[in-house]
């Protein structure tokens, strides 16, 4: 098994509850609340205002040139432009979509070129379609794979480590989107112009190796090699630059980034994301949130709309318990006690 070579502890992974099953649906939110700032760089600047009616896909706030658009996530009606509590930022600025109860959306076909499609536009693609680093960074894909110049690179390194006890959003993911997972690393790797992709899966979701390898031998590989390999079950494996390390032995200089070490870090479901939006035009519309621990009775994975509100995740997990002490976003280990419920899941 690979593993970093300094520090790392073994907490109990508390992943049992969520390993079996798959993800489940939520049905549609009667409203969702989508901040304008869900990503690393400049805020989203809205396109839209009170009482136009908007589908679901439909963009409705631009990025800018450093930041991401945004998107209808469910279709229904903008309510008044103004600051909401936000998980991280306290509270700021958000366009509301109180929903019309339909799941009507913008219809997103195949493109059957969109292996071939020029770099720029691949970009292009993927910064329209409003993806950032879904592992939890939120920085902007479209900016991480554009790379600076006089950058050497010759290994993608795709993260599934996820070794943040109780989280399991990642494991199925690569479970039931393993195709996916494995063209979106592929086309980024076409992106950066390297020939060696390595995908990291800690040992406890071994299960789901043989799905990738399998996914790997049916894509187009265009010359590159694409190694799935077994990590350690050890905190804090999956950090960027203990998984550099792992996978590839090289040690990422203190306050610098992979690049410094010719790697790029991409997590498995921004991988799944830039797959739907280079083959479908597909914005990034939900993502998977596992909710789990003993404060919930009916620990799940969900797909989500971005911008449902926490509460309604918390209701579809059967509520919280009455001894429920704290509510975690992003993991024990690293994310944050929040101090509410009415707060919008957002991108990372």
């Amino acid at each position: 098994l690979h593993t970093f070579s300094r520090g790392g502890i073994h907490p109990e992974s508390h992943k049992d509850a969520t390993m079996a099953g798959g993800i489940e649906r939520l049905p549609w939110p009667s409203e969702v609340w989508l901040p304008l700032s869900q990503h690393l760089g400049e805020p989203a600047t809205p396109i839209v205002a009170k009482g136009d009616v908007v589908v679901r896909g439909q963009k409705i706030a631009e990025g800018g040139t450093t930041g991401c658009p945004i998107h209808a996530t469910i279709s229904g009606k903008v309510k008044p432009i103004d600051k909401r509590p936000h998980p991280t930022l306290v509270t700021a600025p958000a366009i509301v979509i109180a929903g019309d109860g339909s799941d009507s959306e913008l219809e997103f076909a195949e493109d059957p070129a969109w292996r071939a499609l020029p770099r720029e536009e691949s970009l292009r693609r993927i910064q329209e379609a409003g993806i950032v680093g879904l592992g939890g960074a939120a920085f902007p894909t479209f900016r991480k794979l554009q790379l600076p110049p006089n950058a050497k690179v010759d290994t993608l390194v795709i993260n599934g480590a996820e070794c943040e006890p109780y989280l399991t959003s990642d494991y199925h993911t690569m479970l039931e989107r393993s195709a996916e997972v494995v063209e979106g690393s592929l086309a980024m790797a076409r992106l950066i112009g390297v020939k060696r992709v390595l995908l990291g899966v800690e040992s406890d979701k071994r299960a789901v190796v043989a799905q990738l390898r399998n996914a790997i031998r049916r894509a187009p590989a265009d010359g590159v090699r694409f190694d799935v390999e077994l990590c350690e079950g050890r905190y804090p494996q999956g950090a960027e630059r203990n998984l550099v390390e792992a996978l590839t032995g090289r040690v990422v200089p203190a306050r610098a980034l992979p690049l410094a070490v010719g790697i790029v870090v991409q997590n498995v479901a921004t991988a799944a994301a830039v797959h739907d939006a280079l083959r479908h035009n597909r914005p990034l519309l939900d993502r998977v949130v596992t909710v789990t621990g003993p404060g919930v009775p009916h620990p799940k994975n969900l797909r989500v709309p971005i911008g449902t509100l926490l509460q309604d995740l918390v209701k579809a997990c059967g509520g919280l318990s009455d001894d429920t002490t704290r509510i975690v976003a992003g993991g024990p280990m690293m994310g944050r006690a929040l101090p509410r419920l009415d707060l919008p899941v957002i991108k990372g």
